[in-house]
């Protein structure tokens, strides 16, 4: 009975040991897709101010023209802000995610100046 017990704990830890690797792993893909779509961002914001005398493009008209299909989202569902022009980096435009919790102006968000 003992030896049971001892093997159900054990399979416990195994099995907690998993779930907290593949949570952990889902996070830090998640971070790694939102600095792919802010990169993305940035690279269209750049397109579009060689191409128009470096008019900065707004969201809603590319929205407009179908550039986009729909707002800019982070794989947690939150929209991405687009600022144009940025006040990091010159000529380019501040994207920010709010990160994994959503909220703007922690330390877990995703900013496009920070990833050069």
């Amino acid at each position: 009975m003992i030896e049971i017990m001892l093997v159900l704990a054990l399979v416990g830890l195994i099995m907690a040991a998993i779930a907290y690797r593949l949570r952990h792993g889902d996070i830090e893909g998640r971070i790694q897709i939102a600095r792919m779509q802010i990169r993305d961002l940035e690279a269209m914001v750049f397109r579009h101010r060689l191409g128009n005398n470096s008019e900065c493009p707004s969201i809603q008209q590319w929205l407009e023209d179908k550039t986009l299909k729909s707002e800019p989202k982070d794989p947690w569902g939150h929209l991405l802000t687009v600022v144009c022009p940025g006040e990091h980096v010159e000529g380019g435009a501040d994207i920010v995610s709010p990160g994994p919790d959503g909220r703007p102006g922690t330390k877990d968000d995703i900013e496009s100046w920070r990833l050069q």
